[in-house]
């Protein structure tokens, strides 16, 4: 009997111990995409001021260089910041030589072009950055007509520094990746995957009808549960993070392992106690008659 009580016990402590870490892996996922929509509203913030200013000046003219100029030494994080014209092409850069490139192709372009307030495109270059950046971009009118879109590219070390200092849960394996399935930033790599592709089975989970978890298989070969968050609208960002099972069953299956051994031992114990009664009070006896 009391090694069925272990055994009942025991699937109902793994089963709330399960769901425990499924909803620590969502929670942590959620957490650091708030993190990300945080950092996003301040961006877009600086942005929409910037179009603010352009609408009281030329945009092709060297007033708004010099005014994107002197903003980007106080916001080194967002590089480069332009201008794009409504076909698309840069009117006012603070980079040289200057971007002939037309960008109304691009995701982000075509997204503000279509009303959005506040577009993130997938990881690219801009300007002459050889670098890739995350473009972010927000519309900007003249006389409440749609004349471009203000456009940065935000720096994936800063974000990834800006994260850290909010922390992530220890143990916590975090993945961050655009519309596009490319790694913005992956903890703890030490921004070493920032760039590449998702792993081919993550990538069906991008556009997922909903956040969920599941048990996968970590770079070591070790088992985790995984909370993930589709690339919805309206930032598109993908965000999982995924914690072991082993660590987060140790004291389970050390609370348990005492169990079975005190049970064990009491059932040696009882074993030998009867084994002796039967000795002393009913073979004996029976023997004596």
């Amino acid at each position: 009997p009391a090694l069925l009580i272990l055994v009942h016990y025991e699937l109902d402590l793994r089963r709330a111990r399960d769901s425990e870490i499924r909803e620590l892996a969502l929670r942590t996922a959620r957490q650091t995409h708030a993190e990300i929509e945080r950092i996003f509203e301040g961006v877009e913030n600086l942005l929409r001021t910037v179009a603010h200013g352009l609408s009281v000046m030329q945009p092709d003219g060297p007033a708004c260089s010099g005014y994107l100029w002197s903003l980007q030494r106080r916001v080194p994080h967002l590089t480069p910041i332009a201008v794009l014209d409504i076909k698309g092409q840069v009117a006012c850069p603070t980079y040289a030589p200057r971007d002939e490139r037309r960008y109304s192709g691009a995701s982000f372009f075509r997204d503000v072009l279509g009303g959005k307030r506040f577009a993130v495109g997938p990881l690219s270059t801009l300007g002459s950055a050889e670098t890739p950046v995350l473009p972010v971009a927000v519309p900007y009118t003249q006389q409440n007509q749609f004349s471009g879109a203000v456009v940065a590219g935000l720096d994936l070390g800063w974000l990834r520094e800006r994260l850290k200092e909010r922390g992530f849960v220890d143990g916590a394996d975090v993945m961050v990746a655009d519309r596009d399935g490319r790694i913005l930033l992956y903890e703890p790599s030490e921004g070493g995957l920032a760039g590449q592709e998702m792993p081919e089975e993550y990538r069906r989970l991008l556009r997922a009808e909903k956040p969920g978890t599941l048990e996968v298989t970590g770079p070591d070969g070790a088992r985790r549960v995984m909370g993930y968050l589709p690339a919805a609208a309206p930032q598109e960002i993908f965000v999982s993070a995924s914690v072991p099972i082993e660590a987060a069953f140790a004291p389970l299956d050390q609370a348990t392992g005492k169990g079975l051994a005190f049970a064990l031992a009491g059932l040696l114990i009882a074993l030998t106690a009867a084994y002796a009664v039967g000795r002393v009070f009913i073979e004996r006896p029976v023997r004596r008659l």
